[in-house]
């Protein structure tokens, strides 16, 4: 199964790249665990210098930036055993 999370402090940013992840995930019809991560501890443990970011599987696909419905579609549309 997909999981997405998404660290940062609950701003308008990481918002709208939580909407733009649930958009994406009902019109690729995927079912994945959405999480939204904003404790500061569990966030520096990702080593990432700037919030928001986005993780699929696991990995940082993006920082200090939203990320698009267009490019969350994109990067979920790519095979997992491409990004494992």
């Amino acid at each position: 199964m997909t999981s997405i999370q998404i660290l940062g402090m609950g701003c308008q940013r990481c918002r709208k790249i939580e909407r733009n992840a649930q958009k994406a995930l009902r019109t690729l019809r995927i079912s994945a665990t959405l999480e939204r991560i904003e404790d500061i501890d569990t966030i520096l443990q990702y080593n990432i210098l700037a919030t928001p970011a986005l993780l699929i599987n696991g990995e940082i696909v993006a920082s200090d930036r939203v990320v698009s419905y267009d490019e969350i579609v994109q990067l979920l549309s790519i095979p997992e055993e491409i990004t494992s």
